[in-house]
């Protein structure tokens, strides 16, 4: 019975250590923190929407070895998965860009990325496009994992850049 005990607690202490392994380091949150320039990041980082990304990201990412993340309006949080060797920032204004996040500016429907991602990321941004529908088969076309996201059940007309407000159910 100890053996079987000691068995599970290795096993147990063996799963902490993948856990904190996938962790973002104090290294790569303090890189994103100063990388980003301009009000909002800063005015948006500390939000439990983005701790959400990163929980989601660790257990469905964890393999992958490519992130293209769509829309990215120049926020830095493709740092925090540095356990992904290939990350790619894309937005038609200037996206985020750093020594580990290749940064590329264009237009998404008509850039040729050339190949599929193992992770495409578009967060925050369908309720800014006017045709979301194709946007989003593009989307899914470029990786063989497309996490999504949009503010659901927001009052109507709250910022005026988005055009499908408010998403819902409907």
């Amino acid at each position: 019975a100890s053996g079987t005990r000691n068995r599970r607690r290795g096993e147990r202490r063996g799963r902490r250590a993948d856990r904190r392994e996938l962790r973002p380091t104090r290294d790569a949150r303090r890189k994103a923190a100063i990388s980003s320039r301009g009000e909002y990041w800063p005015a948006r980082m500390a939000l439990l929407y983005y701790g959400y990304v990163d929980f989601i990201m660790r257990p469905l990412a964890r393999d992958a070895a490519s992130h293209l993340d769509v829309g990215t309006a120049n926020c830095p949080y493709q740092e925090w998965f540095d356990w992904i060797p290939e990350r790619i920032s894309f937005d038609r204004a200037p996206p985020y860009a750093s020594s580990t996040v290749t940064g590329i500016e264009g237009d998404f429907m008509e850039h040729d990325f050339g190949r599929r991602f193992d992770v495409v990321t578009c967060l925050q941004v369908l309720e800014h496009v006017p045709e979301a529908g194709a946007f989003t088969r593009r989307l899914m076309a470029l990786g063989d994992l497309v996490i999504l996201s949009v503010p659901f059940m927001w009052p109507e007309h709250m910022l005026d850049d988005h055009v499908h407000d408010p998403v819902s159910l409907e």
